[in-house]
């Protein structure tokens, strides 16, 4: 029995606002969830809440957005049996836009802040 387009459709949604909300919530500077998630590196690469690559005088930081964009892209290639799944295919599809509403959603090298 194949699922009717209403059920596609709900599903899809579901996961679209899941996506977004999970990441408006953790990454969103001013969320009390953003807040409470520790920090965590491993020498000049920190993994949380950021994905960042220290150097030097520079940062390359790796939004949320680009990581799953790149891991859509992979999944379509490889495992397109995973976007069959329509939650999961909303998730990552509202994950990709919540990241895009950031002011500096294209800035991927930066200035190195020291505090």
């Amino acid at each position: 029995m194949t699922p009717s387009k209403v059920d596609v459709t709900a599903k899809f949604l579901i996961g679209l606002t899941s996506g977004f909300s999970l990441f408006y919530l953790t990454s969103h500077p001013m969320s009390p969830l953003h807040k409470k998630i520790p920090s965590k590196a491993l020498r000049n690469v920190s993994l949380i809440p950021h994905l960042k690559i220290q150097r030097k005088d520079k940062e390359i930081h790796m939004h949320h957005w680009v990581n799953f964009a790149l891991a859509y892209g992979f999944i379509a290639i490889k495992k397109r049996h995973l976007l069959k799944r329509h939650a999961f295919h909303g998730f990552i599809i509202g994950s990709i836009l919540q990241g895009l509403t950031y002011k500096d959603r294209f800035k991927v090298v930066r200035p190195r802040i020291t505090h």
